[in-house]
C-alpha cells in the first residue's frame, strides 16, 4: 500500500518519519512518489436573469401587470430587462429593479424569464480610475538601448537569431521602466507576449498601474496574496493567452504565457529573486535565461546596482 509522509510524520514525528523513509528508500524497499493534491478552488458562477421573449413582448407584459398590486416589481423587473442587451445578474436586478426572489420565481414560472448560471472572472486589478498612458519620447539613451532590443525581439521573432539576455545598467530615475514598457509594446506588436517580474516589496498599486494604464485590461497580476480563487482565474486566463502581460514577483516567473517574447526582471540584484527557504530552489534569473533558450524570448535585466555575477557576465559579453 502507500501513506503520505504528512501522514508518517503525524504517528512518528516528522525526524523520525523522514529517517526512516530516506532508509526505505535506500535499501529499495520502498519508492517515494509525488501526487497532486485536489484542486481547492473551482470557477466562481453567478447567477444571471435572461428574457425568454422579445423585448417588445416583455415591455406589453410589464404594462399589463402594472397597477396589479404585488405585480407591480414584476412589471419593473420585465421593462429593466428589456432595456438591456446583455443578461443581468441577480444581484444587479435587486439593486434597481427591487426584483425579489419571488418576484423572479414568479416570471420564471410564467416563462418570461430565464435564470441562468454563468461563470464570472475575479479579477485582481481594479480599472475602475486608471487612465490609459500613451509611450513617453525616449531620451538619446534610452532609444539607443530600446533600438537594440528592439532589433533582438524582431529577430526572435522571426527565428533568426539565438534568445539574447541585456543588463540594462541605469540609476534610479534613469527611465528603465518607459523602455519596458515600450519593448513590452513591441513585443505585442509582433505577436509575442511579456512577464515582467518585480521584488515582492515594489508590487505596490502604483506599479501595476503603470503597466495597466498602457495595457488596458491585458495585464495579470501573480503574488501571494490574492486569494486562491483570484489566483485560479489568473493563471486559468493567462494558459488562454487572454493577456499581454503577466506582473508579478519571482514565482510569476512560472506563469503559462503562451508565445513568450520577453523577460524583464526589475532591480535584478534584490536577494528575494533567490528561493532558498523552500523546494523547488531556484534563481529567478537562472529560470529566465533557461526559458529564453527554450522560447527564444528575450531577457532584460534592470538594475542600478547590478549583482556581481550578473554584471561579470555582462562585462565577459555573455549578455
Amino acid at each position: 500500500g502507500k501513506v503520505s509522509l504528512r501522514e508518517l510524520e503525524k504517528a512518528l514525528g516528522k525526524k523520525r518519519a523522514q529517517t526512516i523513509v530516506s532508509q526505505l528508500v535506500g535499501r529499495g524497499l520502498a519508492v517515494r512518489s509525488y501526487e497532486l493534491e485536489k484542486v481547492k478552488v473551482k470557477p466562481k458562477k453567478a447567477r444571471y436573469l435572461h428574457l425568454k421573449v422579445e423585448s417588445g413582448e416583455a415591455q406589453q407584459e410589464a404594462v399589463r401587470l402594472r397597477g396589479q398590486g404585488r405585480a407591480d416589481r414584476q412589471a419593473n423587473l420585465l421593462e429593466f430587462l428589456s432595456q438591456s442587451a446583455q443578461p443581468v445578474s441577480v444581484s444587479e436586478a435587486r439593486r434597481e429593479a427591487g426584483a425579489s426572489a419571488s418576484v423572479v420565481e414568479a416570471l420564471v414560472r410564467k416563462g418570461l424569464v430565464e435564470l441562468r448560471e454563468i461563470e464570472v472572472k475575479r479579477e485582481p486589478i481594479s480599472y475602475e480610475g486608471i487612465t490609459p498612458s500613451k509611450p513617453l519620447t525616449l531620451t538619446a539613451a534610452q532609444k539607443s538601448v530600446f533600438e537594440t532590443i528592439k532589433s533582438s525581439l524582431l529577430q526572435g521573432a522571426e527565428g533568426k537569431v539565438s534568445p539574447t539576455v541585456f543588463l540594462l545598467h541605469g540609476v534610479t530615475g534613469s527611465g528603465k521602466t518607459e523602455v519596458y514598457l515600450q519593448a513590452l509594446a513591441e513585443a505585442v506588436k509582433l505577436g509575442k507576449r511579456g512577464i515582467v517580474l518585480v521584488p515582492e516589496i515594489a508590487l505596490t498599486p502604483q506599479t501595476i498601474e503603470r503597466f495597466a494604464s498602457r495595457f488596458p485590461h491585458k495585464v495579470a497580476v501573480l503574488h501571494s496574496k490574492l486569494s486562491l480563487g483570484e489566483q485560479f482565474d489568473e493563471w486559468q486566463r493567462i494558459r488562454n493567452g487572454e493577456f499581454d502581460v503577466v506582473v508579478g514577483p519571482r514565482s510569476a516567473i512560472f506563469a503559462p504565457q503562451p508565445d513568450l517574447g520577453l523577460i524583464v526582471i526589475d532591480e535584478e540584484h534584490e536577494w528575494t529573486y533567490k528561493q532558498q527557504d523552500k523546494s523547488p530552489r531556484y534563481h529567478t534569473r537562472d529560470v529566465a535565461v533557461k526559458l529564453s533558450e527554450l522560447t527564444g524570448s528575450v531577457v532584460i535585466l534592470g538594475s542600478a546596482t547590478p549583482d556581481v555575477e550578473t554584471f561579470y557576465q555582462a562585462q565577459r559579453g555573455d549578455y
